[in-house]
């Protein structure tokens, strides 16, 4: 039972950390640590069910999630490597209080509709609603790069605990080259808006369209 709450508490920080972080730099390690929540996930589920495909499935996650993705947005987005600050409609005080709120809503669900591990069952569901607030409440095309995958995985991490076993091989690997497709596609619309305004703002994507 520990593992599963030491999954989502790690993964709850880290989703809360990428949301309100003000520099592009920091943005690989906090993702390597947000998947590391999601192999402590299947590490606990190895530990019920012993199914040797998690140890496969571990080792793929490691390498894609510790190694490909950082890889792929640190070398497209070094233009953002010197942006400081913080573009979004509130302040960091604001995303902070709004952190804690959707955390006791996500908890209150899982209380109210769950029975078993609602704690675990909650913080991911409340890691679940930042990363979806992330994906609207930021400006930066790095800091949005890293919502998309950061909900990809907070949603990776809940699939394994509501579903309680693992899932079939030719799913996982799928999410996971999705994963790394993703990871390049928003690489690539990064360094067309940088190289059209010189910014790094998701709002200049008007000057690509028109």
């Amino acid at each position: 039972m520990w593992l599963w709450h030491a999954s989502a508490s790690l993964i709850w920080v880290m989703t809360g950390s990428l949301f309100i972080v003000k520099t592009p730099t920091t943005m690989p390690n906090l993702y390597r640590l947000q998947a590391v929540g999601e192999m402590l996930a299947v590490g606990a589920l190895y530990v019920a069910t012993r199914d040797p495909w998690l140890v496969l499935s571990l080792a793929i996650l490691i390498g894609v999630k510790w190694f490909v993705v950082p890889g792929i947005l640190t070398r497209s987005s070094a233009f953002a490597r010197t942006t400081y600050g913080l573009s979004a409609p509130w302040g960091v005080s604001s995303l902070l209080i709004g952190d804690l709120v959707l955390t006791g809503l996500g908890i209150a669900v899982a209380h109210r509709l769950f029975s078993t591990d609602p704690f675990t069952l909650g913080v991911l569901l409340a890691s679940w609603f930042i990363a979806l607030w992330h994906t609207v409440a930021r400006y930066e095309t790095w800091s949005l790069s890293w919502a998309l995958l950061s909900l990809d995985t907070v949603s990776s991490a809940l699939i394994l605990v509501l579903a309680g076993r693992p899932l079939p091989p030719l799913i996982d690997v799928l999410m996971l080259t999705i994963t790394t497709a993703l990871a390049g596609l928003l690489a690539l619309l990064s360094a067309r808006i940088f190289n059209v305004k010189a910014s790094t703002d998701v709002r200049d994507i008007k000057e690509l369209i028109g």
